[in-house]
């Protein structure tokens, strides 16, 4: 937003989903660029594109792994449909799970307007893992703390 407007709930929507659909179409182009590299042989093409991106290696790859699941499942436009990181997520369980138990999580995901988290969440659960939960990450370093804590005061001091 260059110009400030006041907010409601119907200017906040309708800018949200300009600005995600922006963020969304450039992720589709990153992901489309990647394949095309590593179709194209180029030679450590994960890495020029980490740097040039300011991002690992494997998120690259993860981004090539996307384009190329989507682009062998469906002749559709993609960006249609789910947010990116819904795709990149079904591309990297579709090797589990097989590609029809992804595609029905996707074609309900889209149909129940589901969160990511959510459907992130039901493909670790379908995989047999445990879902991870950012929510609960506060609680999780509190208790690890008081842990490490009461290990350091139960440590020999080495003075007599």
């Amino acid at each position: 937003m260059t110009t400030r407007q006041r907010l409601n709930q119907r200017t906040l929507a309708i800018e949200a989903r300009r600005l995600s659909g922006e963020i969304d179409a450039r992720r589709w182009a990153l992901a489309e660029l990647a394949a095309q590299a590593k179709a194209d042989g180029v030679r450590d093409w994960s890495s020029v594109i980490g740097r040039a991106c300011w991002r690992a290696e494997d998120t690259v790859e993860k981004w090539a792994l996307a384009w190329e699941w989507c682009e062998r499942i469906y002749e559709v436009d993609w960006t249609e449909h789910l947010p990116y990181s819904f795709y990149e997520c079904a591309a990297k369980r579709a090797s589990e799970l097989g590609d029809e138990v992804v595609v029905e999580a996707l074609l309900t995901a889209e149909s129940d307007h589901t969160t990511y988290e959510a459907f992130r969440a039901q493909l670790s659960t379908l995989a047999g893992k445990e879902p991870y939960n950012a929510g609960e990450f506060p609680a999780f370093i509190v208790k690890e703390r008081k842990k490490f804590i009461d290990w350091i005061d139960r440590a020999p001091t080495g003075k007599s």
